[in-house]
């Protein structure tokens, strides 16, 4: 009889733990949920925010926020929400991968917010906010912490620095954003972008192109190097560029791609 009653405690005790939230974020999103009313849910947003969990944090700024409930909007707390739930994992550590994702959406609407960008996944939510929050250089500041820790927002300060990006021309030199690129892409990934960069458009550099389409080919693994032997030749192909054509078949086949070969001999004949 007894060991029927310690068995039915160790079952009873298990079967309780199975409900426990695991976890901040599980907690918040039970308690949020079973939250009868508004002023319920702010206050368990509030107090699990507090204690760290992104997930509360998140609802905290969207429940407060431009686009939450009418009678509780308020951007200065709704944007300290936004500030809290990113740093929690940008400068620490999280509890889970749906804790990293939610922390670097929070880490883009912060930074989008501060430089005041006028175009972005997060308009919707950001445009309220106008320049009544703004500050570049902390905007510069989170878009280069988020690009190094998520690998989220990297081309932003890029082509703030290219002028690219409306209200903030001013803030234009084409040496930060080429360092940018060193600093937070792979060699070979840099060699790309700044290939893209000198092809086409503002910065057009037909010559410098050349000698990034090559580092570009150089870096890229083996087993990928043909495709970008295409690529570049067919961009060259469409300027008339027949020397440099020349120069990627050769080159392609040499490196043994077929295709490059006969490229080669036909530019030769």
């Amino acid at each position: 009889m007894k060991k029927m009653i310690f068995l039915s405690i160790f079952i009873l005790m298990n079967f309780c733990l199975a409900f426990e939230p695991r976890n901040l974020s599980e907690k918040c999103h039970i308690e949020f949920i079973n939250a009868e009313t508004n002023t319920a849910k702010l206050k368990v947003s509030e107090s699990l925010c507090n204690q760290n969990s992104v997930a509360c944090c998140d609802r905290l700024a969207n429940l407060v926020g431009p686009n939450g409930v009418p009678t509780m909007i308020d951007l200065k707390k709704s944007l300290e929400a936004v500030k809290k739930g990113c740093d929690i994992c940008l400068f620490g550590s999280c509890e889970s991968k749906s804790d990293r994702e939610t922390s670097a959406q929070l880490c883009l609407k912060l930074a989008h917010i501060y430089l005041g960008k006028k175009d972005g996944s997060h308009l919707s939510f950001t445009k309220h906010f106008a320049n009544n929050f703004s500050d570049v250089d902390k905007g510069i500041e989170y878009y280069s912490e988020t690009c190094n820790k998520f690998e989220e927002g990297c081309l932003v300060i890029p082509n703030l620095y290219l002028g690219k990006i409306e209200g903030l021309e001013s803030y234009l030199d084409v040496d930060k954003a080429l360092k940018f690129i060193d600093k937070v892409y792979t060699p070979e990934k840099a060699a790309k972008w700044k290939f893209e960069h000198y092809f086409e458009g503002k910065y057009k550099d037909i010559e410098k192109s050349k000698i990034y389409a090559l580092k570009a080919i150089e870096l890229t693994k083996q087993s990928s190097k043909g495709m970008f032997y295409w690529i570049y030749f067919k961009k060259y192909k469409e300027i008339g560029d027949t020397d440099f054509m020349k120069k990627l078949a050769e080159n392609g086949c040499n490196d043994g791609d077929s295709t490059m070969c006969q490229e080669f001999k036909r530019l030769n004949q």
